[in-house]
């Protein structure tokens, strides 16, 4: 509750609660083998572009999402700072999934997503950083099928857009 509270901040203007962040990303990040290995919801963490440079709101940067995600019942992409750990101030939204009717397709079934801090409203699939602030991706598969397992599913590297 006191997420929803916070807007996923942790931080009211009394407390930091970074008892329940750290058990919440280390969860993340570092999930017992039993939930690793889970069938309901697995994560890709994205922290560095094609190039190996850490993701920064400086840029802008694109990622094209296969049209067929091993994953049985959707997927997402979510923003958060690395400064925070949290979602990204300011953001207008905080993540895609390819079950929003908004989402926009390309002709071939894949979906191309931006992340850039001058979102505009004629932008489909674009998702809000911060000048200068580094960021980091976690893409969610819920219900994650064989490919993902077996290693056959490989989701793109994030590239900077020159």
């Amino acid at each position: 509750m006191s997420m929803m509270t916070t807007d996923a901040t942790y931080v009211s203007s009394n407390w930091n609660d970074y008892v329940s962040r750290g058990a919440t990303f280390y969860f993340y990040f570092a999930p017992p083998a039993s939930l690793a290995d889970s069938k309901s919801t697995t994560y890709i963490k994205g922290a560095k572009d094609s190039e190996g440079r850490v993701l920064n709101g400086q840029y802008d940067y694109q990622i094209t999402i296969p049209a067929e995600v091993p994953a049985r019942r959707f997927w997402s992409m979510l923003t958060y700072s690395n400064d925070t750990g949290a979602y990204v101030k300011g953001a207008p939204n905080v993540g895609i999934a390819s079950n929003e009717s908004g989402l926009k397709t390309n002709a071939d079934g894949t979906v191309t997503l931006t992340w850039t801090s001058k979102i505009t409203d004629n932008k489909p699939n674009c998702l809000y950083v911060r000048p200068g602030e580094d960021f980091f991706t976690l893409f969610r598969l819920y219900g994650p099928e064989k490919a993902f397992f077996d290693g056959t599913f490989n989701l793109p590297n994030i590239k900077r857009i020159k």
